[in-house]
């Protein structure tokens, strides 16, 4: 006799259950996203830093926008968004900087 509202009661009370659980994965998704988004966001920007900076180091004419650049680019190395791979790259343009440096040096002193 009490079987049928006692049946009801627990069908009513999974489907709240399911319904809390969904909106708790729901939750924990969208924060999680909400946190891959923002990283993901800092890299991006750290990058276009980056490469401004490159640029800026890489002008022939300009000695005080290349000393300006390699400041900045030695700067963004200390940054968090900075992996192994792109610490290996900063070295490999780094070590380039440094060979033209030498190239132009080498030869402002031949002329």
């Amino acid at each position: 006799m009490l079987s049928g509202p006692l049946v009801t009661l627990v069908v009513g009370l999974a489907g709240v259950a399911g319904v809390l659980a969904t909106l708790g994965q729901r939750t924990w998704s969208e924060t999680r996203d909400r946190a891959h988004r923002i990283s993901h966001d800092a890299r991006t920007e750290w990058w276009c830093r980056y490469q401004w900076a490159a640029e800026q180091a890489n002008q022939q004419e300009n000695v005080r926008a290349q000393e300006f650049g390699k400041a900045v680019m030695s700067a963004l190395t200390d940054e968090s968004p900075v992996t192994d791979s792109e610490l290996a790259i900063l070295a490999a343009v780094a070590a380039r900087l440094a060979m033209m440096n030498t190239d132009d040096d080498s030869s402002g002193g031949a002329t």
